[in-house]
């Protein structure tokens, strides 16, 4: 193959081509081992000419992509060969989910490590006094006037008879927590005060008795195995202020500090959650030509809020440029499992 001869070297070339599929592959190898630049394009040569064929399309791919990534340096010739060789391979992919419309190799992903089922607590008497102390403080304070913001301009309205959540406002992360509420955060010092002057039968141990006020007013436990007897020893338990006392836990959580306790916890309730997803059932459901669009995304969104990715999500929002590098890691695992189960 280190003859100029371009007749000859087609002759040859057509001729190895006749041979069986390894045996091209084999002496295509052989030659793109080669130092000389002639031999190298003849492997190269080889190669096109079984991708042309449509020949071992993948096989010939993974060839070409090893010696572009082991040649230090390539000759426009080789380049050329190269860039039709991939051109080729990318027009035999079947553009699937799984690839992501060709856009990647399924094999090469890093794989999907299954979700722990990670014992987590809840439901505590701390979180659940809480709850029932905010939802009491809001009504000492449901007929008073507090600015908020509509369709029409800033408005005066009874915090009692606020029922949905666009009339609320959020914490803004521009502005540090203290700024923040001061300028957005209606009757602020009323709720600073509850948060500075609770008393011990309202704190947990760990600290994360807002954290699972949050997750338990979300119905966590409907995302996670309860036992019945636990089910049963549960009293009613009845708030009027649903929504306003989420919007008032997010306001209290933001102002905390990252916790490395607080990050873990939810890292683990996100896991334990996706644990015991039902995957099969997912899979009849995604298949079932008779449930509606609407229907799968509403599984999917239940899931992420009951299920603690929403609060974990945010938490990333606050602190994520403080995570260390196995809790991103562990963040992104779980998202790949959600997305694997909803898409």
């Amino acid at each position: 193959m280190t003859r100029k001869s371009v007749e000859l070297r087609r002759g040859l070339l057509e001729l190895l081509l006749k041979g069986d599929d390894q045996a091209v592959l084999a002496s295509a190898g052989r030659l793109l081992a080669q130092t000389h630049t002639s031999q190298r394009q003849a492997g190269l040569d080889l190669l096109n000419g079984l991708i042309a064929d449509k020949r071992q399309v993948e096989q010939v791919t993974a060839l070409a992509r090893s010696f572009a990534k082991g040649s230090e340096s390539l000759t426009p010739a080789e380049s050329v060969l190269l860039e039709t060789i991939f051109a080729a391979g990318r027009t035999e992919e079947t553009y699937t989910r799984e690839n992501v419309l060709g856009l990647i190799n399924p094999e090469q992903r890093t794989p999907i490590v299954p979700p722990r089922n990670l014992s987590v607590t809840i439901d505590t008497p701390a979180a659940r006094a809480c709850l029932r102390s905010l939802d009491a403080l809001i009504e000492e304070q449901s007929t008073t006037p507090i600015q908020v913001k509509t369709w029409r301009g800033h408005e005066e309205m009874l915090l009692g008879n606020i029922k949905q959540p666009y009339y609320l406002p959020q914490p803004d992360l521009k502005l540090n927590a203290a700024e923040d509420e001061r300028e957005h955060l209606p009757l602020a010092e009323v709720w600073l005060t509850w948060e500075r002057e609770r008393p011990a039968s309202l704190r947990d141990e760990d600290g994360l008795e807002l954290v699972r006020a949050a997750l338990f007013l979300r119905r966590m436990f409907r995302s996670l195995p309860v036992k019945e007897s636990e089910v049963a020893s549960q009293e009613p338990f009845i708030l009027r202020y649903y929504l306003l006392i989420s919007w008032l836990l997010s306001w209290l959580r933001r102002r905390q500090e990252m916790s490395l306790v607080t990050l873990n916890f939810l890292l683990d309730t996100a896991e334990a959650a996706l644990a015991h997803i039902d995957v099969a059932k997912l899979v009849t459901q995604e298949t079932d030509s008779q449930r509606l669009a609407s229907e799968r995304h509403y599984t999917h969104y239940q899931f992420s809020w009951y299920g603690g990715l929403a609060l974990l999500h945010e938490y990333s929002i606050w602190h994520g440029q403080k995570w260390e590098a196995e809790h991103v890691k562990r963040h992104w695992q779980l998202a790949q499992r959600h997305v694997e189960c909803y898409g």
